[in-house]
């Protein structure tokens, strides 16, 4: 009932609930339901893109972070033009704290694109998740957070689902055939992106605490100091043979001209997809504002919740159709939905009793971001969304 109350909203003169059928519920639900596409489309067109410009992942996690620089600092120029938004106690930030942020941010970014190719479709879906119970770890271990019996019930059902989820991937990384052993590596690395996601997550909370921020302002210098940390990154990526990358620095020509150094590269298309993602994006960012001034928290997460399943049955179709990489190795389809159905049952138990004190930061990397940082009454500062 409280969802509903939520969804339907109040008349501002009469103070009752608007009717199920009028335009202010249908341009919530229609919202929601964009923001649960804007979330799903995000999944979706990261696997693509990865999976189909193999060579080319260092250069589109650059080219994502870059493509943010621009725009945060245009909005925040105008911004200072028409308000005084940026005060002095915020230009005395720490720029150090932003480097702290940019390089988790960065290790987060590279561990999802880099080995994001070379895993599973379906189960991309599933490590996503692993921000929560990471969270929740760290939470408690740094900063005694407490949380309710449900939320710690829900995180053992989450972190038993990853398990089996990355158990099958484990066990090929000692086989001797290349490809299987390479899935088993780049699977396990991208599970343990959500390590940095979270410790990122975490410092963000902290580090904002004392001093809110504009999230224009903030977004825009940890976007610079993570590019720039992404080129100092460069040699590594491409001159340790040992690692195994295989990276090429043509990445442009394969994006505008469709041109690539490599015959298994599928550079065709892969402006419209790189688009697609950052349109996605940017529709998940502002969907989350809508939904939360017209409705609540609770609805949030709802959508959220409801787009998890949706997202990996996308991503599980497009596994079974033969489109990732034909070096992908068949992995047991029935383990990916045994993992999938306890990590959706752990979601569910997890946000069943929200409560104020502790939601806000165990959610996973991408909710948390913007429901934080959006909330401007929260007495624990701006938060930075991943």
């Amino acid at each position: 009932m409280d969802l509903l109350k939520s969804i339907l909203g109040f008349d501002e003169w009469t103070g009752k609930p608007h009717a199920l059928f009028s335009l202010h519920t249908l341009l919530v639900l229609a919202a929601v339901a964009a923001l649960m596409l804007a979330d799903v489309g995000e999944r979706f067109t990261f696997k693509l893109m990865v999976d189909r410009m193999e060579s080319y992942r260092y250069f589109l996690a650059q080219i994502t972070t870059f493509l943010y620089i621009p725009p945060m600092f245009c909005i925040v120029g105008y911004k200072a033009t028409q308000t005084d938004f940026i005060d002095e106690e915020v230009n005395e930030f720490p720029k150090y704290k932003f480097f702290i942020m940019a390089v988790l941010d960065l290790c987060h970014a590279m561990l999802l694109f880099i080995p994001g190719g070379n895993t599973p479709p379906a189960l991309t879906v599933i490590f996503m998740q692993a921000t929560i119970p990471f969270s929740m770890l760290f939470g408690y271990l740094f900063h005694d957070y407490q949380y309710s019996r449900m939320q710690v019930v829900g995180c053992i059902l989450m972190s038993s689902g990853l398990l089996l989820g990355i158990l099958p991937l484990v066990l090929l990384l000692a086989s001797d055939v290349f490809e299987e052993a390479e899935m088993g590596w780049n699977s396990l690395c991208f599970l343990l992106a959500a390590v940095p996601g979270a410790l990122s997550m975490l410092y963000k909370e902290q580090a904002l605490a004392p001093q809110p921020m504009d999230v224009y302002y903030l977004n825009a210098w940890v976007a610079v100091y993570q590019f720039i940390g992404g080129l100092l990154l460069a040699p590594v990526i491409f001159d340790i043979p040992t690692l195994h990358l295989d990276q090429r620095i043509s990445g442009l020509e394969c994006l505008v001209n469709g041109v690539s150094e490599v015959r298994t590269d599928k550079c065709h298309l892969g402006v419209v997809i790189l688009i697609a993602f950052l349109g996605c994006k940017v529709g998940l960012f502002y969907g989350i504002g809508f939904v939360l001034n017209h409705t609540s928290v609770g609805v949030l997460y709802t959508a959220f919740t409801l787009a998890f399943p949706i997202g990996f049955f996308a991503l599980d179709a497009y596994q079974s159709s033969g489109q990732p990489d034909d070096n992908d190795v068949t992995t047991a389809r029935w383990m990916n939905y045994l993992s999938f159905m306890v990590v959706f049952l752990g979601l569910v138990v997890f946000r069943l009793l929200p409560e104020p004190h502790t939601d806000a930061i165990t959610l996973s990397a991408a909710e948390k971001e913007a429901v934080s940082l959006l909330d401007e009454s929260s007495d624990s500062g701006l938060r930075y969304m991943a």
